[in-house]
């Protein structure tokens, strides 16, 4: 068996615009125990923020910052895709601080399961003000193997690994999802789902957790709400249309314990119907998703937005 210190591995982290915010998402990786990596910043940046921001980690060789004309996470992480040399590729978020041993853990998994194809481990909150707002997570009570859509995954990009082979297989990642793009979010879910009904396993990891910085006032919580459940109706219809049989008892699972069940909570116990606009986003998203043409062979939406990548590395 390979030794996990002696697989090449790549990270990449999409940002654009976020100045100095990246500098501890940076820092972090940067630090990891694991340390036989190359780390790529996809920068979509319309200033020179960024770059300056990294400038004092660029004594570090394994870091690369590509600047690209792109538009939209999916594009980004299809360019980061293409230039890097791992086997393994983690991806994390340029608000997102990932623990020491993160990507030795990963290693570990990918070396132990040849059959793995995404992986994604716990994402937690950095301190905030719960009066305020909210940070988006995902806690995994304990680790497991899935192996087919019906165990009900689920996972955030935010703390995320693919095997390189695997997503090239898929086609890449859906250039319609993501912000930035026609569909604002669910290109977690999406390459997820995918490779699953490509046959692929997936895996849970609980025992390690990425610290998610992002946080939201409950305004901006809400619009994230429909911006996430238009996107994954969008990805269900796609998905629904080609693998019916085997996507709709998940969709079945997703939609009524999480947009049905609440709602008809609210009117039987308050008397009052609340909980409803998440349900009218699935809806919009759904009927969205179902008219845009799909490629049945990697069950992408057939439609690449903005232009083709272009990338700089500057020196």
């Amino acid at each position: 068996m390979t030794s996990p210190q002696a697989t090449a591995v790549s990270v990449i982290i999409c940002t654009r615009n976020r100045g100095d915010q990246i500098i501890a998402a940076v820092r972090s990786v940067l630090a990891s125990a694991y340390s036989q990596f190359e780390f790529l910043i996809i920068d979509q940046s319309t200033n020179d923020e960024t770059v300056n921001a990294i400038a004092p980690f660029a004594h570090d060789g394994r870091l690369r910052l590509v600047r690209s004309d792109t538009v939209g996470k999916g594009n980004a992480l299809n360019l980061g895709l293409s230039l890097a040399q791992g086997e393994i590729i983690a991806l994390t978020d340029d608000d997102c601080i990932v623990p020491h041993d993160w990507l030795g853990q990963i290693v570990a998994l990918f070396t132990e399961n040849p059959r793995l194809g995404v992986a994604y481990t716990s994402v937690t909150a950095a301190p905030f003000d719960a009066k305020k707002g909210f940070i988006p997570t995902h806690e995994y009570q304990k680790s497991r193997l899935v192996t087919a859509v019906s165990q009900n995954p689920w996972g955030m990009g935010a703390a995320c690994a693919v095997r390189k082979e695997t997503v090239k297989k898929l086609g890449g990642i859906d250039a319609m999802l993501g912000p930035g793009s026609p569909f604002f979010s669910a290109e977690d879910t999406d390459l997820m789902l995918r490779a699953l009904l490509h046959g692929y396993q997936i895996y849970e990891l609980s025992e390690t957790a990425v610290v998610h910085d992002g946080f939201r006032t409950w305004e901006q919580g809400r619009q994230l709400m429909r911006r996430d459940w238009s996107a994954l109706g969008a990805v269900y219809a796609k998905l629904l249309r080609h693998n019916a049989r085997t996507i709709l008892p998940f969709i079945w699972h997703e939609v009524s314990h999480k947009l049905l069940l609440p709602p008809v909570k609210n009117l039987v116990i308050e008397r009052q119907l609340r909980g409803y606009i998440p349900l009218r986003s699935f809806l919009e998203g759904f009927w969205r998703g179902w008219q845009t043409p799909v490629n049945p062979e990697t069950l992408r939406f057939a439609i690449n937005p903005g232009h083709p990548p272009r990338a700089e590395a500057p020196g």
